[in-house]
């Protein structure tokens, strides 16, 4: 079917905030919550790693190679607030995100107060997800 010649066209679509030159260490526990990170942090363009809990964190050799770091406030063996403190001992200074679902527990303001420099609540969108990296690491 030909569109008729007086159609208006459509406003161009929103760009993806780019992440492409960030490489991401995620630590996340559910596996459907990691398939959502990989898929957003693949759509902005980052390279990425990771882990599903504090302890395979903590054991990576790499982690000051990082440009930002998010961590799911609620692991099997940690919470992220404890864990954001064991990167920080290690003299990890890559921004941090608390990514959680219980906002009850895990208050921003509680967050920031541990060192994060961002506080995502679940569920977020891809979008939500990558102007938040950007805006922590102020590009």
């Amino acid at each position: 079917m030909d569109c008729p010649s007086n159609t208006k066209t459509l406003p161009p679509l929103q760009c993806l905030p780019s992440l492409q030159s960030l490489h991401i260490l995620a630590t996340e526990d559910q596996p459907f919550h990691q398939e959502l990170l990989k898929r957003a942090l693949s759509r902005h363009g980052a390279t990425f790693q990771v882990e599903p809990d504090g302890e395979s964190t903590l054991a990576r050799p790499d982690l000051t190679s990082f440009d930002v770091i998010l961590l799911d406030l609620m692991l099997p063996d940690t919470d992220g607030l404890q864990l954001a403190k064991a990167l920080r001992d290690r003299n990890v200074t890559a921004p941090m995100v608390a990514i959680t679902a219980g906002t009850m527990t895990f208050t921003p303001e509680v967050c920031y107060e541990a060192g994060f420099q961002g506080f995502l609540e679940k569920p977020y969108s891809p979008i939500g997800l990558a102007e938040m990296i950007r805006a922590v690491r102020d590009i």
